[in-house]
């Protein structure tokens, strides 16, 4: 499918929705759908003409950022967390409700990966759990 029309696409819904703020996987991902949808939304989010969105970050998925070639470039490097100390267990109940993507530990996309994470981000920045993600723009 050419990327143009998914760009088109997602601009047409930033626009409709009135979108500011996008949440979009990280470029370094090793999974190609998560690297086009990062490529056309990056294109969709452009600012130019009368453009809404104010900010975008990108976030790590368990078992495709991690798992990528260490390239400099595509390294996943957290500069904006989320404390998630209370809603972490409601993360995992979400995640329970997608059997075929959980795995069994010590696979990141285990139960117990995926509390690891949170604290290894919480411990970060002195928080129990937190959600990270690298800010790609904002615009003030």
């Amino acid at each position: 499918f050419p990327l143009y029309k998914v760009a088109n696409y997602i601009s047409n819904k930033l626009i409709e929705l009135n979108i500011d703020t996008l949440f979009i996987p990280h470029r370094g991902d090793i999974h190609l759908d998560h690297r086009r949808t990062f490529e056309a939304s990056i294109v969709a989010a452009r600012p130019f003409g009368d453009y809404k969105v104010k900010r975008i970050y990108s976030y790590e998925t368990l078992s495709e950022t991690e798992w990528a070639a260490p390239y400099p470039d595509d390294n996943f490097v957290p500069n904006v967390f989320f404390n998630i100390t209370n809603e972490l267990e409601k993360k995992i109940e979400a995640f329970e409700c997608y059997k075929s993507q959980l795995k069994e530990y010590p696979h990141p996309r285990s139960i117990n990966g995926i509390k690891i994470l949170a604290q290894r981000r919480g411990i970060m920045v002195s928080f129990e759990a937190a959600e990270a993600f690298s800010l790609v723009r904002e615009i003030i």
